[in-house]
């Protein structure tokens, strides 16, 4: 009866060693598949970073040639103006 049990702690203790390796390669292969996603999401961030960067160059832009024809507008408007305001 000795021999049953220790025969049958083997097998337990095989299947225990089994059950291991394989919650182990699970364990493995999901903290690949998560390194993975956190470098995508990374690189994503990355690149929205860059887009957001270069969109506020091109608004600044904008703003800059919006100013310079509102001041060339004002100066237009000063000059007719002016040149009524002369007649």
């Amino acid at each position: 009866r000795g021999d049953r049990e220790r025969a049958g702690g083997g097998d337990a203790g095989g299947h225990s060693a089994m059950l291991v390796k394989t919650l182990s390669a699970q364990l493995s292969s999901e903290r690949t598949t998560c390194k993975n996603a956190l470098l995508q999401v990374s690189k994503a961030r990355t690149e929205s970073l860059a887009r957001e960067e270069d969109l506020l160059k091109h608004i600044k832009l904008l703003e800059e040639e919006l100013k310079r024809s509102l001041q060339s507008r004002q100066d237009r408007a000063q000059l007719i103006q002016s040149t009524v305001s002369d007649a």
